[in-house]
C-alpha cells in the first residue's frame, strides 16, 4: 500500500527503498520524502525569484535606457540648437570683423587727412622760410643803403664845415688887413655876391640833404625794426610749425601703430571665423 500510494515524481526511489529496507523503517521513509519535497520547493522558489528579478530588472533597464536615450524630438532639436549657436557666433564674428574693418577705414581716412594737413603745414613752413630769407636779404640791402647814406651825409657835413671854416678864414683875413667887408651896392653885385650866393646855396643844399638823409635814416631804422620784428615773428611761427610738425608725425606714427594692431586683430578674427 505504501508503494502504490507513493507513485509520484520520486516513486522509483521510494519503491526501491521500501523493497530494500526493513518493514519497521517508516520514519526513515517519511523523512526522506519530506527532504525531497523541501528540495523541490526550494528549487521552485529560486526559479520564481530569478524570474521575478529578471522581470523587475527589464523595466528598470528599459526605463534607464529611455532616460539615457534622447527622444526623437530632442535628437532633432540638438543639431538645430548647435546650428543656431554656430550661426549666432558666426554673425557675431562677422559683426566684429565689419566693425574692425570700418574702424580701419576711419583710421585710414584720419591718417589721410592728417597727412594732408601735415603737407599743408610743411608748405606753409617752406613759404615762411622763403619770406624770412627775403626779409633777411632786404635787411642786408637796407643796411648797405644806410651805410651809403651815412657816408654821403658825413661828406656833406664835412663840406659844410669846410666852407664854414673858409668863410671864417676869409673874414679873419679881412679883419686882419682892416678891410671893411661892408661894400657898396655896386661892389656887392660882383664877386662877393657870387660867393655869398654860392655859400647860401651850399648851406641850403646841405641842410636839405641833411634833413633828407635824416628822414631816410629814420625810415630805414623803422623799416629795419619792422623787418626784425617780422623776422622774429616768422622765427616763432617756424618754431611753432616745427613743433606742430613733430606733433603731427607722432600722431601719424600712433595711427599707424593702431592701424597695424587693428589689422592684426582683424586677421585673427578672420582666421577664427575661417576655422
Amino acid at each position: 500500500e505504501i508503494t502504490a500510494g507513493n507513485h509520484s515524481d520520486g516513486g522509483g526511489t521510494l519503491t526501491s527503498s521500501v523493497e530494500g529496507s526493513a518493514p519497521g523503517s517508516m520514519e526513515d521513509l517519511l523523512s526522506q520524502d519530506e527532504n525531497t519535497l523541501m528540495d523541490n520547493q526550494h528549487s521552485n522558489s529560486m526559479d520564481n525569484l530569478d524570474s521575478e528579478c529578471s522581470e523587475v530588472y527589464q523595466p528598470l533597464t528599459s526605463s534607464d535606457d529611455a532616460l539615457d536615450a534622447p527622444s526623437s524630438s530632442e535628437s532633432e532639436g540638438v543639431p538645430s540648437i548647435e546650428r543656431s549657436r554656430k550661426g549666432s557666433s558666426g554673425n557675431a564674428s562677422e559683426v566684429s570683423v565689419a566693425c574692425l574693418t570700418e574702424r580701419i577705414h576711419q583710421m585710414e581716412e584720419n591718417q589721410h587727412s592728417t597727412a594732408e594737413e601735415l603737407q599743408a603745414t610743411l608748405q606753409e613752413l617752406a613759404d615762411l622760410q622763403q619770406i624770412t630769407q627775403e626779409l633777411n636779404s632786404e635787411n642786408e640791402r637796407l643796411g648797405e643803403e644806410k651805410v651809403i647814406l651815412m657816408e654821403s651825409l658825413c661828406q656833406q657835413s664835412d663840406k659844410l664845415e669846410h666852407f664854414s671854416r673858409q668863410i671864417e678864414y676869409f673874414r679873419s683875413l679881412l679883419d686882419e688887413h682892416h678891410i671893411s667887408y661892408v661894400i657898396d651896392e655896386d661892389m656887392k653885385s660882383g664877386r662877393y655876391m657870387e660867393l655869398e650866393q654860392r655859400y647860401m646855396e651850399l648851406a641850403e643844399n646841405a641842410r636839405f640833404e641833411r634833413e633828407q638823409l635824416l628822414g631816410v635814416q629814420q625810415h630805414l631804422s623803422n623799416t629795419l625794426k619792422m623787418a626784425e620784428q617780422d623776422n622774429k615773428e616768422a622765427q616763432e611761427m617756424i618754431g611753432a610749425l616745427k613743433e606742430r610738425n613733430h606733433h603731427m608725425e607722432r600722431i601719424i606714427e600712433s595711427e599707424q601703430k593702431s592701424k597695424t594692431a587693428l589689422a592684426a586683430t582683424l586677421e585673427e578674427y578672420k582666421a577664427t571665423v575661417a576655422s
